[in-house]
């Protein structure tokens, strides 16, 4: 619901066409402060919250015929509730009290031999003396929960029988106790006085003694004991719990529980789980959903490891690329070197590598030692011939190699 103030109305119509129409108001109020998770809703009652130095959360009060039994306040400090809800804080904090039973047993003693007993015989011959109490006194309507018999030996029988009384929360127990010790005391004396055989024809024994247990304050299946103001009450178990052996206990993973006082919880539908406690049928979830999320969350830390790496390779990749183009450049550039000088070698008509370059010798500046040749002459590699009547004279400049200008 948004927050405000909102009017619920329910119509009601019976077989016969009677309606009726009941309303209530609820008002949805934003929680002052998001520093902390909301607290828990409390089954059967409602929680305030008050905003003043610290935001604090504590239950308001209980629906009528409920009982408060949690009146902590809980701060919220940094982010946390202080103290922490508790597992049962939803479902015990308003809890409606259960009635109390009382139980007396009575063992009537009998000798009775070869009887071939049966707990609805004697029940039917309690019924017929009219002694089968009523209301909130219990014995005849469960027989074989109630009374049972058993022969010690060949001769003695004896027969138990459990007289129940239910006590509501703060009714006088003490006039519950009288009430069933009338009833105890009617039913030992017909055994006692013998009466019993003009009515029982089938139980012809001979009654011999009759003892009377104390009274045992019990809690039922699927309540537990809970003291109330130094008063012992009954609670259900609530939802997301289930009643075993005297406790509640909560529901497993995979389990849920939306009714109170029962023994075993229910299985969350094929393919689904759930959390410790859960309390309601749709909050069971599917699993596939998380581990789909999982194998996302892989999926991903696995995609960004192959991008990486492939950026890496491409990087190299990149690397190899312009080192092996300046590879062929340099090796291009020597090859163009080379030729060159083959070439110059060819235009001279020598073969033999030169190895020195020389500046342009102007044309006043005679060697000594050596004829100047004109453009067309022949001349041979490596040889140069020597002016007349003159020796030849070894020349510093050893190769020339000639260039046209």
């Amino acid at each position: 619901m948004p927050f405000g103030t909102h009017v619920v109305q329910y119509n009601a119509t019976d077989p016969s066409g009677n309606t009726d129409i009941c309303q209530f108001t609820v008002k949805v109020n934003e929680m002052p402060r998001a520093q902390c998770e909301s607290p828990p809703q409390v089954l059967h009652g409602i929680v305030s919250c008050q905003d003043r130095e610290t935001l604090t959360c504590g239950i308001d009060y209980c629906y009528s015929g409920y009982i408060q039994t949690n009146n902590q306040s809980y701060t919220c400090q940094k982010g946390e509730w202080t103290p922490k809800f508790s597992s049962e804080f939803q479902t015990s904090s308003c809890f409606k009290p259960e009635p109390t039973k009382l139980d007396r047993n009575y063992t009537f003693s009998f000798t009775c031999p070869k009887l071939k007993f049966s707990p609805l015989d004697l029940r039917d011959c309690i019924r017929q003396s009219g002694l089968c109490p009523s209301g909130d006194i219990l014995l005849c309507d469960k027989p074989f929960q109630r009374i049972e018999g058993k022969h010690l030996s060949a001769e003695d029988l004896q027969i138990w029988t459990t007289l129940e009384g239910i006590l509501p929360y703060q009714a006088n127990k003490n006039e519950l106790i009288t009430r069933m010790d009338v009833h105890g005391i009617s039913i030992a004396n017909y055994f006692t006085n013998g009466t019993f055989k003009d009515v029982c024809h089938q139980l012809k024994c001979q009654f011999e003694k009759i003892k009377a247990d104390p009274i045992r304050e019990i809690c039922g299946i699927g309540t537990v004991e809970y003291l109330m103001e130094g008063r012992k009450t009954c609670r259900k178990c609530g939802p997301g719990w289930y009643y075993d052996n005297g406790d509640c206990v909560q529901c497993s993973e995979g389990f849920y529980q939306d009714q109170f006082g029962q023994q075993t919880c229910e299985k969350c539908p094929e393919g689904t789980t759930s959390v410790i406690g859960t309390l309601i049928k749709s909050e069971c979830y599917i699993e596939v959903i998380v581990e789909k999320q999982a194998s996302s969350s892989s999926f991903n830390t696995l995609a960004l490891i192959g991008i990486a790496i492939s950026g890496l390779l491409l990087l190299v990749f990149v690397i190899l690329v312009v080192l092996v183009n300046k590879w062929r450049m340099s090796a291009n550039k020597k090859n163009s070197d080379d030729n060159t000088r083959r070439n110059q070698d060819s235009h001279t008509g020598c073969s033999e590598p030169q190895s020195e370059v020389y500046d342009e010798i102007k044309d006043d500046a005679v060697l000594e030692g050596y004829v100047i040749y004109k453009p067309g002459d022949t001349i041979s590699c490596g040889v140069y011939e020597t002016l007349p009547g003159r020796e030849r004279v070894e020349n510093p400049y050893t190769r020339i190699s000639w260039r046209n200008y």
